[in-house]
């Protein structure tokens, strides 16, 4: 039973391809219909626009005549001939060229006496009829007798006969003046004045001669300044012939077709043309013998004359052209057809090895078992790695720490020599110097800051404690502290936008935006940054916005890893560890962190927190202490680095502090047990390997005086030291330490009621 289904889905499969195969063979066809179609177009819109211009050719010589008897007042008839004889070089199908002066009524009898004394004694201007039998003229307005004429051979001499005596040479006449161009004509000239080529079909150009050269440019002007006329007749046959000749034969029928003038109906047949009988003038139209031929119509004006071309393609040529991509299609599609009958045909025959494929299926389920328990001996490897990693971080971070101590301790003193080089040295050049020296010392010491938050990061010694602020006061000062350095780069830091009261760890708020700002400032070398504040959905988006140099899309990760430096601020001064300590802050604190950069344009930062719906909320910030006078503080400062406490006390002493020194911690207990509890101790809880250490003299000290107000000072930033400030509840500053962090620290450590009247 189920051989039999599948043999039927294969005869299915196999009519399905046959029908499939018809429509491909008929589409084929109607693409290959609409080439061919495309092509003879082509063809025809080719031929049809030669013939066009060939046939505004023939009378463009004739405008170099017009312009040479409108510029003469009385042009004589050798002057005439001898223009006529070239313009007939240079159009072929001329028969034959007159001049028709305009004679005003008045001036007749002088125009008749003139042609007689010029040496045609017998001149006399008359009309005649379609027989040539003279009819007594009138005296009229004006009139346009032949009075220079360019005859071909054996034609009879007509002078005096007025051209414009005929309807419908007299109608051509007036449109020609009238639109002060060419007009044409078609059809047998009757008369002995057009002489020449009467007995064939004959084609005529009016052309009008204006007084002065020119033609006017109103119909008033036209119709009174027209001097006469350039008469053009050549045989249809001649015209017709230089029209197709020289051009490429390609095997189409050609139907010339114009309006009849006389009766005024619709187009008839003037001419034709095929490769194999050349140009027949005034024969039927063989179109008619050919039913099978394609028809294409081209029309166009020339020289206000219509035409109609007709062009057909016998069906030898049509066939001539056609591709064999139908019976290719066909071909293909039965190839098809058959290749997947067969297919399916071996496939059925093939369904009796399925019992083979699932003992196969069985044994592939045991290698995958297999493979099952080589993975979970890979997932033990790597959880192993894990570790491995976890204690390199570790590693890591001590080296930091370690490595960062030594170098802190020669900064920290360096910050403070420079501050009070600043205060001695009075001249421009120097205070220059120094300020220098300060920011080269202000940028080193925000390295070691993030080296330390790093530090604290990787220890998880920061937890954050959030309770609710108000913001404005902190991004006041921050723009005020980051001002100097945007105007030193001729930046403009600007704030907009209102920062109320949000739910937040304020001092890792602090770091976080100090890190964006730093950032957009470091990196932005024209334009400005912007600090912008706006709620929406119940939260506050703080937003850092510059101009600077931007971040690839596909580079924005890479960013945020540490220690990774991008290409374009290799040259720049940082560790790369800013936006990894502000992504990790922005965890801890809870806070949405969104990145929005392009390369050159600049970048945009923004951090989300929640918003506090209350109506006073604390703020630490707000709550900084004022600034009070440290003016005869008693300060014992114990370092057992020379150079770092000579620069403290120095700074100290500036400030107006009376300061006591000490290398060791015995030497800081005898001074406070001889002079009594000093207003604070700055204690270096690194003393040397031969001394206690400062947390030893911190707890005699307090053991003496409880209370006492103790600042530690370090340059370690390992994880047990990280740790062990932070159970000893003490204030700590790492160095280097910066002088405004340093005094506000001071302050807010001396109690009020120890400020000296």
């Amino acid at each position: 039973m189920r051989r039999q289904l599948a043999y039927c889905v294969c005869l299915s499969a196999a009519l399905i391809g046959l029908g499939c195969t018809a429509f491909l063979y008929r589409y084929a066809r109607n693409v290959e219909e609409e080439r061919i179609e495309h092509i003879t177009e082509l063809r025809v819109e080719w031929r049809a626009k030669v013939i066009e211009h060939r046939l505004r050719d023939v009378s463009a010589p004739l405008s170099a005549l017009a312009l040479f008897l409108g510029s003469q007042s009385e042009p004589t008839e050798s002057q005439f001939n001898v223009l006529a004889a070239a313009t007939e070089a240079l159009v072929r199908p001329v028969g034959r060229l007159s001049w028709a002066p305009r004679v005003n009524g008045v001036d007749r009898d002088r125009f008749e006496m003139a042609a007689r004394q010029a040496g045609d004694e017998d001149y006399t201007i008359k009309t005649v009829d379609t027989d040539g039998k003279s009819i007594p003229e009138p005296l009229k307005d004006e009139y346009f007798p032949i009075r220079f004429e360019r005859l071909v051979v054996d034609s009879p001499t007509a002078m005096g006969f007025d051209l414009g005596a005929e309807a419908s040479r007299r109608q051509a006449i007036e449109l020609a003046r009238d639109l002060g161009e060419p007009v044409a004509r078609q059809g047998d000239v009757a008369g002995r004045p057009i002489g020449a080529v009467t007995a064939v079909p004959t084609s005529v150009i009016y052309w009008p001669v204006f007084a002065g050269g020119t033609i006017p440019k109103t119909l008033g002007e036209r119709r009174a300044l027209v001097a006469g006329y350039i008469t053009l007749v050549m045989r249809t046959a001649d015209l017709l012939t230089y029209v197709i000749s020289d051009t490429p034969d390609i095997p189409e029928t050609i139907l010339f077709q114009q309006p009849n003038n006389v009766a005024g109906d619709g187009p008839h047949t003037v001419a034709f043309y095929t490769n194999a009988m050349g140009l027949l003038v005034g024969q039927p139209s063989p179109l008619s013998a050919e039913p099978e031929a394609a028809f294409l119509r081209r029309g166009f004006t020339v020289r206000h004359q219509p035409w109609l071309l007709e062009f057909s393609f016998p069906k030898t040529y049509i066939d001539g052209i056609r591709s064999f991509a139908p019976l290719t299609t066909a071909a293909l599609g039965l190839f098809v057809t058959i290749g997947i009958t067969g297919t399916l045909l071996i496939l059925v025959r093939r369904s009796e090895a399925d019992r083979t494929a699932r003992l196969a299926a069985t044994a592939q389920m045991q290698v995958q078992e297999r493979a099952n328990m080589v993975l979970e001996s890979l997932n033990e490897r790597l959880a192993q790695r894990e570790q491995a990693t976890a204690e390199a971080l570790k590693d890591r971070t001590r080296f930091i720490a370690l490595a960062s101590h030594d170098l802190r301790q020669p900064l920290h003193a360096l910050a403070l020599f420079a501050s009070a080089l600043d205060r001695r040295v009075t001249d421009k050049v120097g205070l220059e110097i120094v300020g220098n020296i300060q920011n080269v010392i202000v940028g080193m010491q925000r390295m070691f800051t993030s080296l330390l938050d790093l530090g604290r990061l990787d220890t998880g010694a920061i937890a954050p404690t959030i309770s609710v602020h108000r913001i404005d006061r902190l991004i006041g000062n921050l723009r005020r502290e980051f001002e100097i350095e945007a105007k030193e780069k001729h930046l403009q830091l600007r704030q907009f936008g209102s920062f109320p009261a949000v739910e937040t760890d304020i001092s890792l708020l602090e770091t976080v935006l100090r890190n964006l700002l730093n950032n957009a400032i470091k990196f932005t070398d024209k334009g400005g940054v912007l600090i912008a504040g706006r709620k929406r959905r119940g939260r506050l988006h703080i937003e850092i916005w510059d101009t600077g140099i931007g971040i690839a899309q596909n580079q924005i990760d890479v960013a945020f890893r540490e220690f990774e430096r991008l290409d374009d601020v290799r040259n720049r001064p940082g560790f790369g560890l800013g936006l990894s300590i502000v992504r990790r802050l922005c965890t801890l604190i809870d806070a949405r962190l969104d990145v929005c950069s392009r390369p050159k344009h600049g970048s945009r930062f923004s951090i989300s927190l929640p918003l506090a719906y209350v109506a006073e909320a604390g703020d630490p910030v707000a709550a900084v202490a004022p600034m009070r006078n440290v003016h005869g503080r008693r300060i014992v400062v114990v370092d057992n680095d020379a150079m770092v406490r000579q620069a403290l006390v120095l700074e100290l002493r500036d400030w107006g502090c009376a300061v006591q020194c000490a290398e060791t911690g015995d030497q800081a207990l005898s001074l406070i047990r001889s002079d009594g509890a000093p207003d604070l101790v700055v204690l270096d809880i690194a003393l040397g390997a031969a001394q206690r250490d400062g947390w030893a003299i911190a707890d005699e000290i307090r053991h003496l005086h409880p209370g006492q107000p103790i600042l530690l000072i370090t340059g370690s930033t390992d994880a047990a030291t990280l740790e062990r400030i932070q159970a000893s509840e003490l204030p700590a500053m790492f160095k280097p330490i910066e002088l405004g962090s340093l005094l506000r620290t001071i302050l807010d450590l001396v109690k009020p009621d120890q400020n000296p009247a």
